[in-house]
């Protein structure tokens, strides 16, 4: 009995951190918005073709699959950096990391002008879409 009540005594100065606050309305917001993602699919499917819906599908997986290689984790290292320099070498440490990410998403965009032709009639998608991508 008194274990449980130690247990208990603990489960409730840890939950008062704010770490486990943040850590608790970040998972609720991820389940809320996940949720949500899930209640609109059935609306989706009422107001477009199961073909629209395909297309959309592979925007958003090529967005998904995109972003990590565009973004390389900068704002991870931007909020690590934040703490470790001074704020002149910060602002070096970022306008590098924003040329370098800017740098990447100008040959991911020329090289879809390039082959946006050929990834057009492999996926059978228009180059409208493959220009959103």
């Amino acid at each position: 009995m008194i274990a449980r009540y130690k247990i208990k005594q603990r489960i409730i100065e840890k939950s008062k951190s704010p770490f486990v606050r943040s850590l608790g309305v970040y998972t609720v917001l991820n389940f809320f918005l996940k949720g949500v993602s899930f209640l609109i699919t059935p609306l989706f499917t009422n107001y477009i073709s199961p073909a629209e819906f395909g297309n959309l599908n592979l925007y958003l997986n090529s967005i998904n699959f995109v972003l990590p290689i565009v973004s390389l984790g900068i704002s991870n290292s931007i909020s690590v950096d934040y703490f470790k320099y001074s704020k002149e070498e910060l602002s070096r440490h970022i306008s590098s990391y924003l040329l370098f990410s800017f740098s990447i998403s100008l040959f991911l965009v020329l090289m879809t002008i390039s082959f946006g032709k050929w990834i057009g009639l492999y996926f059978k998608l228009p180059l409208l879409y493959i220009a959103w991508i």
